[in-house]
């Protein structure tokens, strides 16, 4: 049984790679979404129930999770509450995108139509990826960032965990994104990214902490 946690929008994109992947559609014996929050009860076409339930009724030799929780702090406690409950994490790759034969993706990790996913690149655990980002050679992005729509990682360049990166970001290479930071979407980044900011801009400046109530911000 797969389970994607989190009945948002994100769980549309999770479920469309893993079923390309196994080439057919899931039958509703075959996953399930889990959410603590919704009051839903049937998400995509499939049930819905909270991870105390769905703990109750499979064990983690029965179920593996992908987390479908865009906020990269969000989605790291989710990731942790599963790891602590003794279950393992489901790797979805669609397979449109281009993985090199050699960079390494990380469990529990999403990846989307037309990612291409360069020689050497390190993708760590439970980093979502979306529709036509390339992350060049030699790149590293760290466990639970988000890397949305339409993105350029240069070569060499290094993502903490815990990053999100708005659609259509170009990012210099060898360039270095600290942990708990916010790309803005189309935001230019030509310089390091200090730890827990968020810039945007061409070229990115730094316009604030990423402290609670900041979130994904736009260049309006």
């Amino acid at each position: 049984m797969i389970g994607i946690y989190g009945a948002g929008a994100l769980s549309g994109d999770v479920l469309d790679s893993i079923q390309a992947a196994k080439g057919r559609t899931l039958e509703v014996n075959e996953l399930i979404v889990i959410d603590d929050v919704t009051e839903k009860t049937e998400h995509l076409g499939y049930r819905v129930m909270p991870f105390t339930s769905a703990c109750e009724e499979y064990t983690p030799e029965q179920l593996r999770i992908c987390v479908a929780v865009a906020d990269p702090k969000g989605r790291s406690a989710v990731c942790d509450r599963v790891a602590k409950a003794g279950y393992s994490f489901y790797t979805a790759i669609h397979p449109t995108a281009h993985i090199d034969s050699t960079a390494i993706i990380g469990d529990g990790t999403c990846i989307r139509r037309d990612v291409l996913v360069g020689p050497r690149v390190v993708i760590g655990s439970n980093v979502h990826i979306q529709a036509r980002t390339a992350v060049s050679h030699d790149s590293v992005v760290g466990d639970c960032s988000h890397i949305a729509f339409g993105c350029i990682v240069n070569g060499g360049t290094s993502v903490g965990e815990r990053v999100y990166i708005g659609s259509g970001a170009i990012i210099r290479e060898r360039t270095q994104i600290g942990e708990d930071s916010i790309v803005s979407m189309g935001a230019v980044v030509l310089k390091d990214v200090p730890s827990g900011m968020v810039v945007m801009g061409n070229p990115a400046r730094v316009i604030a902490k990423n402290s609670d109530g900041v979130a994904f911000v736009s260049n309006a």
